[in-house]
């Protein structure tokens, strides 16, 4: 504290315990983080680590150099050119995959249910992503505003399900979230949503079959209370 009465941290460990700094040898900043409020953490190694670390760090280097076929300071441009081209290609898959699942979706089309005037379709489609089984029910709502679906599907060891159901449907019985959190218990899971989509998931596809059976029994019995 000085004479305004302001306080400063003078707080710092200056001991290098060396003779001469000399005897440090290279200074490496390895890593930097918060470890609470306005609070940083620098971790730095010298002598023989920081050796290591650099003769480890060259050899990475090199391996990296080889992989790519690149030198040195082409490395980050040849990764981001390689990230760019995943992304591509990526969205090429998807859309084949959407465009099968569409093709898949308008077989199914002619085994929609239409109970209570309303079309239900209930069906199982394996080893697809959950983002293009999500984006198979969009298109069934805009092609049956009214309409309900639930699609199973056993991805890896997993079991998914997903519910939806068009907004003119959608009510305190009939709603997507609670639909799937009850289905999502028979393959030992979870699930959760909102009036209108809903989404869960289990470890136990081997019972997914009779979830969806259940799906239809239930899907039947609510709209013959509600209609």
């Amino acid at each position: 504290t000085d004479n305004d009465s302001k306080t400063y941290s003078l707080e710092l460990c200056g001991g290098t315990h060396v003779n001469t700094t000399g005897e440090l040898g290279i200074f490496l900043i390895i890593n930097e983080s918060s470890i609470s409020s306005n609070t940083r953490r620098i971790e730095a190694i010298t002598g023989k680590s920081s050796l290591d670390h650099t003769l480890n760090t060259l050899s990475i280097t090199d391996t990296i150099k080889k992989e790519l076929n690149t030198d040195t300071n082409s490395i980050t441009r040849k990764i981001k050119e390689l990230r760019s081209n995943n992304i591509q290609l990526q969205s090429q898959v998807d859309s084949v995959q959407l465009e099968l699942m569409q093709n898949k979706l308008n077989t199914e089309i002619e085994n929609i249910e239409i109970i209570e005037n309303t079309p239900v379709l209930i069906t199982r489609i394996d080893n697809q992503s959950t983002n293009l089984i999500r984006k198979i029910t969009d298109k069934f709502i805009e092609q049956q505003p009214n309409g309900i679906i639930i699609i199973g599907s056993k991805i890896d060891t997993n079991a998914h399900l997903i519910v939806r159901i068009g907004k003119q449907n959608a009510n305190g019985k009939l709603n997507a979230g609670k639909i799937v959190k009850d289905l999502s218990g028979i393959i030992e899971g979870k699930g959760g949503g909102n009036s209108t989509l809903g989404q869960g998931g289990g470890n136990k596809p081997k019972l997914l079959d009779v979830a969806l059976q259940t799906a239809s029994e239930l899907i039947t019995q609510i709209l013959s209370e509600t209609k």
